[in-house]
């Protein structure tokens, strides 16, 4: 019981000015890993951003090749009304959708050109972009289809 009551009337103690220049020194380790924190954080969002808007364009893109090679080029842009021109054939046309989680996708066609400046006729440069709902664009990605002919369907005129 002896050492107790020593410790509690002993005057070994931490003084005010101790314990401010302890706080000051956890306070100047802890602001900068607190930052880190944040800045990890944010990072992850910025990223799962990406990814997500990276899927959706994908999903579009495979989409759009799947129709070019079983539906053909008119079909094709009958089904994403991308024809806006009174041709049956999408010269550079594009169409925009707005999907579940407020992204806007951006289909574009283009023709395809040779190198001799011919347009070739069953090659279209597809473009698909998704957009932020501020409208930076999150993921785009590009690539060239060539298209099915049918005579009895997909007939040019």
């Amino acid at each position: 019981m002896g050492k107790y009551l020593k410790l509690l009337v002993s005057n070994d103690g931490r003084t005010l000015v101790e314990i401010l220049v302890s706080i000051t020194i956890l306070a100047i380790v802890i602001i900068p890993l607190t930052s880190v924190f944040i800045q990890s954080a944010r990072s992850v969002s910025t990223s799962e951003d990406i990814i997500d808007a990276t899927y959706v364009a994908q999903t579009y893109m495979e989409e759009i090749y799947h129709l070019s090679q079983t539906e053909g080029l008119p079909k094709m842009e009958e089904y994403f009304d991308l024809a806006k021109s009174p041709d049956k054939v999408c010269s550079n046309c594009f169409v925009e959708y707005l999907d579940e989680e407020g992204n806007r996708v951006l289909i574009t066609l283009y023709e395809t050109v040779n190198n001799d400046g011919v347009v070739m006729d069953n090659l279209r440069n597809v473009v698909v972009q998704v957009k932020n709902n501020n409208g930076r664009v999150e993921a785009q990605m590009e690539s060239i289809f060539q298209y099915r002919w049918d005579d009895e369907n997909n007939e040019k005129d």
